[in-house]
């Protein structure tokens, strides 16, 4: 078989598609400390076994939520920006602490 007869193959898993959505202020985290671990939700593409089967070895399972086809995973900050780029993955966002509001922002939300 000639180079020319080739099946056209990406030289890398994640070449050939568009990159999960990654959000801004976690990218930036990553790039102040790559090797700090940091919990993050991983949304599949597609099915979510697919995305299980691409974390990598260093990613602890946290949970995979199978209505929204995510896991909650923690992993050093250089594994998350590698699976940012595997077909397997649409988005990665951190996990985050969630903000209770105030009473009288909720009496405004009932009123």
């Amino acid at each position: 078989m000639s180079s020319n007869d080739a099946p056209d193959v990406p030289a890398t898993p994640g070449a050939g598609h568009e990159p999960a959505h990654m959000d801004p202020a976690l990218a930036e985290r990553i790039a102040r400390a790559p090797d700090a671990r940091i919990a993050v939700i991983v949304t599949a593409r597609g099915a979510l076994e697919d995305l299980v089967a691409a974390l990598p070895a260093e990613a602890s399972l946290a949970h995979a939520y199978r209505l929204i086809a995510s896991v909650a995973i923690e992993a050093p900050g250089t594994a998350i920006a590698l699976l940012a780029d595997h077909p397997a993955v649409a988005a990665i966002e951190a996990v985050e602490d969630v903000q209770a509001w105030p009473v009288s922002a909720q009496r405004e939300v009932d009123a």
